[in-house]
């Protein structure tokens, strides 16, 4: 589990890799190709996300009680279930413009930074 817990995280951190690169590129390397690479690496990326299996029960835990380790990982399958629903509904085929996908990077990212804060 915890294997699967540091892909997860990898994935996330190589994630937030490609918005802060992105936002460091200049807008004339921002080219249609470039944008379809970083999108098809993060299609890549969050499918791989998506395919790990569920976390085992949380009876098996000993870092904190089980009713804590069960409210924890009750929380988190919400926030995976409206992550993915927020990234499903990112429609990259209309995405024309180099503003409309740094505006669904953004929004994505806010959402992290809402869970990461929660999370403390």
């Amino acid at each position: 589990m915890e294997s699967l817990i540091q892909r997860q995280s990898d994935i996330i951190e190589l994630i937030k890799q490609i918005e802060r690169n992105f936002s460091k590129d200049s807008a004339r390397r921002k080219t249609r190709t470039y944008l379809d690479e970083r999108l098809d690496t993060l299609d890549k990326l969050w499918a791989e996300f998506q395919s790990s299996p569920p976390a085992p029960s949380a009876s098996t835990s000993t870092e904190a009680p089980p009713s804590k380790v069960a409210d924890l990982l009750s929380q988190q399958r919400t926030n995976f279930r409206a992550f993915n629903r927020m990234v499903k509904n990112i429609k990259v085929d209309e995405i024309r413009d180099k503003w409309e996908l740094e505006d669904e990077l953004k929004n994505v990212m806010e959402y992290d930074r809402h869970l990461t804060l929660a999370d403390r």
